[in-house]
């Protein structure tokens, strides 16, 4: 059986842990209770007792339980399909059709912003409803200038419709990523994928200002906090 160092070092060596917990960049340390304590960004994600890991009492069982987690999350490439899973249910419960009191509408809830940003809505729409100041809802249906035929009414009524855009506007804010800095070549996938669905919680500009720490504000207006959607991508 392993000792507790030799554990320690394999775990810290792999970066994760080896029960099916966040995957993530993270660092680890004992506290006095004797639990193993997961820490991403000074947020606690994870507990798992000393116990719990050693149950497995054959080094070649663990070994292979460590080849199997490293396997499974040797991604290579942004799996889109289920970042858009994972959006879709947590902001609508995947109902293409909803509009929220704030009148963010569809499955994925895009704003006016994120409209313009995906290709929906003409350029200068964005600053055009800050001007006018009316609802969301009321721009979208009475005063936006959609691209391409769309509008509203077909917009919330045709599911892949919105699937493509919310691609669409992952990809423009995995654009922004790169070239603020904050994704670059060596960023692991599963945090790439973190930051893009925080990103669709607050806007690419605020996960630039919190990863660098600077973020003020790090909830939206119905109090979901940015680092739970970043955990939300993290673990699609």
């Amino acid at each position: 059986m392993f000792n507790i160092k030799e554990l320690l070092a394999v775990i810290i060596a792999s970066s994760f842990i080896l029960l099916d917990v966040v995957w993530a960049d993270v660092s680890y340390y004992i506290n006095n209770n004797g639990q193993l304590i997961q820490v991403e960004e000074s947020v606690v994600l994870e507990k798992i007792t000393l116990e719990e890991i050693l149950k497995t009492s054959s080094p070649k069982e663990i070994m292979e339980k460590i080849s199997k987690k490293v396997k499974s999350n040797s991604k290579k490439e942004i799996n889109y399909v289920s970042l858009a899973k994972a959006v879709l249910f947590r902001e609508s419960s995947n109902n293409y059709q909803t509009i929220n009191k704030f009148g963010y509408f569809g499955g994925y809830q895009f704003g006016v912003a994120m409209a313009e940003d995906a290709g929906m809505l003409k350029k200068g729409e964005f600053k055009r409803f800050l001007k006018m100041k009316v609802s969301q809802k009321k721009f979208f249906f009475k005063y936006a200038k959609w691209t391409k035929g769309l509008s509203a009414k077909k917009f919330l009524a045709t599911s892949k419709i919105q699937d493509k855009y919310f691609k669409r506007s992952l990809l423009v804010n995995l654009r922004y990523l790169k070239a603020k800095g904050v994704v670059s070549k060596n960023t692991p996938v599963h945090k790439i994928q973190g930051y893009l669905v925080a990103a669709h919680l607050k806007g690419a500009n605020s996960v630039k200002l919190w990863v660098n720490g600077k973020l003020k504000k790090k909830t939206d207006r119905f109090g979901t906090h940015i680092n739970e959607y970043f955990k939300l991508g993290l673990n699609s």
